[in-house]
């Protein structure tokens, strides 16, 4: 802004009280502060894009982190929960395996009776 200033008043100096330039000098002199005014916007809009970017950014890497934290929590309630089944199955499995004598009955003890060929 000030070189804007600068510019400015040196070319009021330069070309007296008058509102436009008459000579082809002056028209390259204000063509040349319109085109320094040009790239300090442009500067401008580039660093304000640039801000824009980095917070966006820095944004959705939140957005990102939250995610896979929500999705490493539910995998371990997953996790927890299968291995709460596992642990309940091979629990019944082991309970139906034991093998409770059957009391013996005496009568189921003796032979056959001899049958005589025919």
């Amino acid at each position: 802004m000030r070189l804007l200033s600068i510019t400015l008043l040196s070319c009021l100096a330069i070309a007296g009280c008058q509102g436009e330039p008459t000579t082809l000098r002056e028209e390259a002199e204000l063509a040349q502060e319109n085109l320094d005014d040009a790239r300090q916007r442009a500067a401008e809009l580039v660093a304000e894009s640039e801000a824009d970017a980095v917070e966006i950014v820095a944004d959705a890497r939140d957005a990102a982190e939250e995610r896979i934290l929500d999705a490493k929590r539910d995998a371990n309630v997953i996790v927890a929960d299968a291995q709460e089944e596992l642990t309940e199955k091979l629990d019944e499995l082991s309970e139906k395996r034991v093998v409770e004598p059957v009391p013996v009955d005496d009568s189921d003890q003796s032979p056959p009776p001899a049958t005589s060929p025919k």
